[in-house]
């Protein structure tokens, strides 16, 4: 039996039997459902980047410090001595390893949002899928270790593991939660010639549970993904969809949006766009500022940056408008655009469970420690720190320095369960990044908070 099975495209398939396919008619029809990226998550995943790669490792080190305050981040390494180099270098770019957990994994590239999983909910369970990676149509070998990283995150993580031979990037698939799937056909038909639209939505309906897939019909010349979704158009809610809008329409590569903001806006989601106001020159290449290439995470939005204030700036505005109630970062990542990419194309977001699900008996859902952003960050002289006890316990709330070291005892006693706030007055220390750190008998977490003078 080959690694894979295909058992969604009833195309593709091995023919049943009359008697297997009336016992499977019998049974009661499970229920699928892909999360959206909104939704609570359990973490974040990354490949750290290697050999050639190693480039981006300043942009990683960008994202993981903005990251890692609002969750935790599962970065993949090649081996313990690649664990120890990327733990010095994240030390020697100032960013404290905090929420970090690190896995021995083989694996190509660094772009784990393509190869990595696709988390879906089948009966209100979180089940992996692990669908064919070809490193973007064969233009990047090998990829045969990226193709097999998903199985093995699932070992890692205790779930079950689907496996289809069907190529699907995980940035060129944006759902809305609801059974509404976005995908650039350009992409799909390039990585998968002589399977028709028809052929795909019937595996998308099955796999993941969708009801409707709105195809983009058309892709950025040169662009080495044909076309990614995650590029163009991004959903914000159930509802709404944000799509990228060229500033000068007179740009040869502007009517691409527009075609993709009228065929969303054809099958019936609201458009709210979001400028791409010029191109930013790097390393000689002029590359266009857009914004939409996003993470949304727990309490936050990481989104990528050009490095140009008033563009980032005016970004970082409409995203916050967007996402009400969020912190929005912006994260300078020109390495990774000049090479295909941004924030969203080097994570892989994990949902945390399926609140949503059907299962008859759905197991309680347990409350648990949360330490909270403190606010404001920066500051000074004065923050709020906050954090939430899933029962009653003893809890010691401490400050530390970058390097681990202990320098204050702000809390240590038995608290009441729920939430919990206090001011931290700060008069005698220097400007620098801090440690909030919550410890109770069961776990510890950790923020990092930026002190300005």
């Amino acid at each position: 039996m080959p690694r894979r099975v295909m058992h969604c495209l009833l195309a593709l398939l091995i023919p049943l039997s009359q008697s297997l396919a009336t016992e499977h008619d019998r049974a009661p029809r499970e229920t699928r459902r892909v999360p959206a990226e909104w939704e609570l998550h359990a973490g974040t995943w990354m490949q750290w980047p290697k050999g050639i790669e190693s480039s981006y490792r300043p942009d990683f080190s960008r994202i993981i410090d903005a990251l890692q305050d609002y969750e935790s981040i599962h970065i993949i390494v090649q081996s313990s001595a690649a664990e120890s180099q990327a733990r010095s270098y994240l030390l020697g770019q100032g960013v404290p390893l905090s929420n970090l957990d690190w896995h021995i994994l083989p694996y190509n590239w660094a772009w784990m949002r393509d190869n990595g999983p696709v988390w879906v909910s089948v009966d209100s369970n979180i089940v992996v899928q692990d669908w064919g990676f070809d490193a973007w149509g064969g233009q990047y070998p090998p990829w045969d270790d990226d193709d097999a990283v998903p199985c093995q995150v699932a070992d890692i993580v205790g779930l079950p593991c689907e496996s289809y031979e069907l190529i699907t990037e995980r940035g060129n698939l944006e759902f809305n939660g609801a059974g509404a799937l976005i995908a650039s056909w350009p992409c799909q038909s390039d990585r998968n010639p002589g399977v028709s639209q028809a052929e795909m939505e019937s595996m998308f309906e099955q796999a993941f549970g969708v009801t409707e897939v709105v195809w983009l019909l058309s892709a950025p010349p040169g662009d080495l993904t044909n076309g990614h979704v995650d590029g163009i158009a991004r959903f914000i809610d159930e509802d709404t969809v944000a799509v990228v809008r060229y500033v000068n329409q007179g740009d040869p590569d502007a009517w691409i949006y527009e075609e993709a903001a009228a065929i969303i806006q054809a099958a019936g989601f609201t458009v709210e766009r979001i400028d791409m106001p010029g191109y930013i020159d790097y390393m000689g290449s002029p590359m266009p500022a857009i914004y939409v290439n996003w993470l949304l995470a727990d309490d936050c939005v990481i989104a990528t940056g050009f490095g140009a204030p008033a563009w980032d700036g005016a970004a970082q505005t409409r995203i916050e408008e967007f996402f009400p109630g969020r912190d929005v970062h912006i994260v300078e990542t020109l390495e990774l655009w000049y090479w295909g990419g941004g924030v969203h194309c080097v994570t892989n977001d994990q949902p945390l469970s399926d609140p949503t699900g059907v299962a008859e008996d759905p197991p309680p859902v347990e409350a648990t420690l949360r330490l909270l952003p403190n606010h404001p960050n920066p500051f000074n002289p004065r923050t709020r720190l906050r954090f939430e006890l899933p029962r009653e316990e003893r809890a010691r709330l401490t400050i530390h320095d970058v390097s681990g070291r202990h320098g204050a005892t702000l809390l240590d006693g038995l608290l009441a369960a729920g939430p919990h706030e206090l001011d931290w007055d700060v008069r005698d220390l220097p400007t620098g990044i801090y440690l909030t750190r919550l410890s109770t008998a069961q776990s510890v977490q950790t923020r990092k908070m930026v002190l300005l003078r």
